[in-house]
């Protein structure tokens, strides 16, 4: 038998070798675990039972609520201005700079972090009269900038972002076949493209947005930016005063 010299008993060996038929009192601080862990998994599928609307995914859950406020503003005057900005502009900056060599690309956490200071100004700004045309009440200011607000600006903003593929066809025909191509065949064939694409985005959502399980982990940025942002909490009760001398 070969001799022993790393300085371990043959019963802590034992116990790491084979923990599961280890029984010693070495092995309690596994077995706790193992039931934490246990616990934990048991605690989860009761609460997504509960609620089939929460992700299983903890990432997931920290980034994202699954709560909603369906009083708070989201379609008002300052989402359509902010909303019509950030479209003509991104749209322009991005489709001007497409074809060049060092291209300049205008993308969703610009709009976020630019049209969060714009919206809270306007907030302050704008005057909160209520105004009555052909009976439905609307305000310039309803009051404070609502992450529903933020959210519709900036989803606006990045659908116009990415250039349509369809341009593309025009810029080759142009420059290499020179044809005659009227203005309303081009008009319609880059609508018919994008109307296809969000058709096939609108079927597909049942599939890949709705259920739960679903997960998008470059959209997880976008939602803990957007929760930064808006999400306040009140430490009253539970930060130390100014000038208290902690112990």
């Amino acid at each position: 038998s070969s001799e022993n010299t790393t300085g371990y008993n043959s019963e802590e060996i034992d116990a790491v070798k084979y923990p599961e038929s280890t029984c010693t009192s070495d092995n309690s601080e596994v077995d706790e675990y193992i039931k934490d862990k246990e616990d934990d998994q048991d605690a989860l599928k009761s609460k997504g039972a509960e609620d089939p609307e929460d992700s299983p995914f903890e990432v997931v859950r920290s980034a994202v609520s699954n709560t909603d406020v369906p009083d708070m503003p989201s379609m008002t005057f300052r989402t359509h201005v902010l909303g019509i900005f950030f479209v003509c502009l991104i749209s322009f900056v991005n489709q001007f700079y497409w074809e060049r060599d060092n291209p300049i690309a205008l993308n969703l956490l610009i709009v976020q972090l630019l049209c969060y200071p714009m919206g809270v100004a306007m907030a302050w700004g704008l005057p909160k009269r209520t105004w009555n045309l052909f009976g439905y009440k609307w305000t310039m200011n309803p009051g404070e900038f609502t992450i529903k607000e933020h959210v519709l600006i900036s989803l606006m903003s990045n659908a116009s972002a990415f250039m349509a593929l369809t341009v593309d066809i025009f810029a080759v025909l142009r420059l290499y076949y020179n044809p005659s191509f009227p203005l309303w065949a081009a008009l319609l064939l880059l609508l018919s493209g994008q109307m296809f694409a969000y058709a096939l985005a609108g079927l597909s959502r049942a599939l890949l947005v709705l259920p739960a399980p679903m997960i998008w982990p470059s959209s997880l940025i976008n939602a803990s930016l957007f929760r930064t942002f808006h999400e306040r909490q009140d430490h009253n009760a539970e930060t130390t005063p100014e000038h208290a001398v902690p112990d």
